[in-house]
């Protein structure tokens, strides 16, 4: 029997470990969203290294040149980090499992340390005169809320307060934001778009209706020459939260992190720009 297993783990494939990895996520509820990021991190890494290698082949070595192919590639390192994130989580399961006698060391691509994008007061008029009604509102409440793209759109409205579950929550655990009465009916009418959206579409995937918001916000900056991605209205809601409350304790609150050095960076600004200046409105 202990040959039998020994010789089971010492030809397991890479491809076959991967597919009992996420089917074993799948059962315990993991997001779709999650296990779609996990499949095509995963996919990344099994191009370069190969399907049918063994897994207890995997060295370091392998990883450093999945990097270096990556960002010849042009790859950005935020992205292969990302990427490299799902690829520790799943040779830990490995490891638990006995798959493999010990795990590998991975080491992250090297990112350059820069703060976060955001949009300033006239970059953000401008980019909401080149849209219509709907996005204008609805660009506007996710910079008020600082939302993650799909919070708003998969929680619960309860008067005025959203409800996020955990399985939405990037950090697990159910949420409770109290909304300004502007923002109520935004989440509402998107909500109801999204559905409508649900009702005629085949292939019932939610973030294919967030991707249609982030295509239209990518589309409006590439017109107006900005390269801002659509989690920068993330980084813009923290940037004047801050400015407003000089209360970085709060700002983590409202942004859901779990531990105030995620939130310190958008103190930071001060140090590099006169961020006052780049936000009017709210001095």
């Amino acid at each position: 029997m202990y040959f039998t297993l020994k010789f089971a783990r010492a030809i397991l494939r890479f491809e076959d470990a991967v597919e009992k990895w996420l089917k074993l996520r799948k059962a315990q509820g993991l997001a779709n969203s999650t296990l779609e990021r996990n499949r095509g991190s995963m996919d990344s890494i099994m191009y370069v290294l190969g399907k049918s290698k063994r897994l207890k082949s995997i060295t370091t070595s392998d990883m450093d040149g999945y990097i270096e192919r990556m960002e010849l590639k042009g790859y950005s390192p935020n992205g292969i980090n990302i990427n490299l994130r799902a690829f520790r989580t799943f040779l830990k399961w490995a490891e638990r499992r006995n798959h493999i006698d010990k795990m590998p060391y991975v080491e992250k691509a090297k990112v350059d340390d820069t703060l976060p994008s955001y949009l300033n007061d006239s970059e953000f008029d401008e980019m909401l005169s080149h849209t219509n009604e709907f996005y204008k509102k609805v660009f506007t409440m996710y910079r008020n809320t600082g939302f993650r793209l799909m919070e708003p759109i998969l929680g619960t409205l309860k008067n005025d307060t959203l409800v996020i579950p955990a399985r939405v929550s990037k950090t697990r655990k159910e949420r409770r934001i109290l909304l300004s009465p502007e923002d109520v009916p935004v989440i509402y009418e998107l909500q109801e778009r999204f559905e409508t959206w649900r009702n005629k579409v085949k292939v019932k995937k939610n973030k294919y209706f967030g991707d249609k918001i982030s295509k239209e916000f990518r589309r409006i900056n590439r017109l107006i020459g900005l390269t801002n991605k659509f989690h920068d209205l993330r980084h813009t809601f923290a940037v004047r939260r801050y400015l407003m409350t000089r209360d970085i304790y709060q700002v983590m609150r409202e942004l859901g992190h779990t531990k105030v050095t995620t939130t310190q960076i958008y103190a930071d600004f001060e140090d590099t720009v006169d961020i006052a200046n780049e936000f009017p409105s709210i001095m």
